[in-house]
């Protein structure tokens, strides 16, 4: 199986105000840069872990080209390598809340190549995998003991564990965010978690189970506090252990802060 993780696309995002049509073009660029290099990775699941978009008012112009390029990601893959690939989707927090939720722009009966979780539903599985995907929630720790541990009960196949938010011992974690440990994602005995919120791009760790924790980072940088670097992973999870790939995405302009 091959996979594909990313995050924080952040499709739609204008700041700083003075050169908004600018960012906007260079958030759309980065995102097309990402489908094509997955076509031609050819593979078979897709991990969008979250803020596909970078606010919940959007213009229609950039809520088609999202739901076109997912339409060419999987139309192109089947073309190319003779399968079409799954596309899971979870809500960030710049993408809504239950009420409001962007995915629902993307979403459409006949767009059988994509998953977006809901609230109600937290699980995909098919006969490879057992996805359990968790939208943002303010306070994740209590949402992975209420939701996440029961809808790994009784999985088969491979258990990927997809989530928005911090991670406590991988990532830099804000003072008084909410945050899950090493352990607890352990604890439901994962063989992958995906995860997305922040932005930096953390190397593939280890977890005390044996499974693996990933953070791509976002695709393009979304202020001038972070770091250039960025892309996504191409994980190939044949075999004794999985390969992961980095995956670089050439940004559209240079940013820099001039003193």
């Amino acid at each position: 199986m091959r996979f594909a993780v990313l995050a924080d696309a952040h499709i739609g995002r204008s700041i700083p105000l003075a050169i908004a049509e600018h960012r906007r073009k260079a958030f759309s660029s980065a995102f097309t840069k990402a489908v094509d290099a997955i076509i031609e990775a050819g593979v078979d699941y897709v991990f969008l872990c979250g803020d596909l978009f970078e606010r919940r008012t959007l213009r229609p112009y950039l809520v088609q080209f999202a739901h076109d390029e997912l339409y060419r990601l999987a139309k192109e893959t089947e073309e190319r390598h003779g399968k079409q690939p799954k596309v899971l989707v979870i809500r960030g927090n710049h993408d809504g809340r239950p009420q409001s939720d962007t995915l629902d722009y993307i979403k459409h009966p006949l767009a059988d190549y994509l998953h977006a979780f809901d609230d109600g539903e937290h699980v995909y599985r098919d006969e490879r995998l057992h996805v359990v995907g968790l939208n943002y929630y303010d306070r994740v720790d209590s949402a992975f003991e209420q939701l996440v541990v029961p809808a790994f009960e009784g999985a088969t196949g491979t258990r990927v564990f997809m989530l928005h938010g911090f991670i406590q011992g991988y990532n830099q974690v804000p003072p008084y965010d909410s945050s899950l440990t090493l352990d607890q994602l352990a604890s439901v005995d994962p063989a992958f978690v995906f995860s997305g919120h922040y932005h930096r791009r953390c190397p593939q760790r280890r977890l005390p189970n044996g499974g693996w924790v990933l953070t791509p980072g976002s695709l393009e940088m979304y202020d001038f506090a972070e770091n250039p670097g960025k892309g996504f992973y191409i994980v190939d999870a044949d075999g004794e252990e999985p390969q992961f790939t980095w995956v670089p995405i050439e940004p559209m302009h240079a940013m820099k802060q001039v003193r």
